[in-house]
């Protein structure tokens, strides 16, 4: 009767605790010694797990990086899946770029996800055209004046052999980029890409 006892009462503690863990604490401890400082953006559930999408200081609290995350939720609490982050200038190169994208995808263990970071406030909206269709970007603002966007995509996105980027202006103004050939092998493996 006691180790019955004992037992309730050890499953009770690990379910209380379970329910009160964050999602975004298996990729904060993991990412603490990479960042200045790490904070939320938002988070989402999908079927899959939970999306979490966040934004850290970097190199010297110089560069902001923008991070898609998954994690599921487990008996002692959460537990991270997969993802990857995202810095906001293209690394040696020192002019302004529109607009940066990059694919995590299946093979990173995570949802399906584009996402990237762009100033121009006259951009009013981002759809990625694939085989399946067209996707649209969620906007959120993100520091020092940019925003980010994410586009959810669909399960297997891997194989696709082009993708196109259609970013649209305020007066209506379309653009479209087309990842394909060289650029979307290192696209695919979740390389960032940078539009200028």
């Amino acid at each position: 009767m006691i180790i019955g006892f004992i037992l309730v009462a050890v499953i009770s503690l690990i379910l209380v605790f379970s329910n009160t863990a964050d999602p975004f604490d298996p990729i904060e401890d993991m990412r603490s010694t990479l960042l200045d400082s790490h904070e939320v953006i938002d988070i989402k559930e999908t079927e899959a797990g939970t999306m979490v999408y966040s934004v850290g200081r970097i190199n010297n609290n110089v560069d902001n990086m923008y991070f898609v995350d998954m994690v599921k939720k487990s008996l002692i609490g959460y537990k991270w899946l997969g993802g990857g982050g995202h810095i906001n200038r293209d690394v040696g190169r020192n002019e302004n770029f529109i607009f940066s994208s990059q694919l995590l995808n299946e093979r990173q263990n995570i949802n399906p996800t584009m996402f990237g970071v762009f100033a121009d406030e006259k951009i009013k909206d981002i759809d990625v055209l694939t085989p399946d269709g067209t996707y649209d970007a969620i906007f959120y603002d993100g520091r020092s004046g940019e925003k980010v966007y994410y586009i959810p995509l669909d399960n297997h996105v891997s194989n696709y052999m082009s993708l196109i980027l259609i970013i649209t202006y305020e007066d209506n103004e379309r653009v479209d980029y087309i990842i394909s050939n060289d650029e979307i092998s290192s696209f695919q493996e979740g390389k960032s890409i940078y539009f200028y």
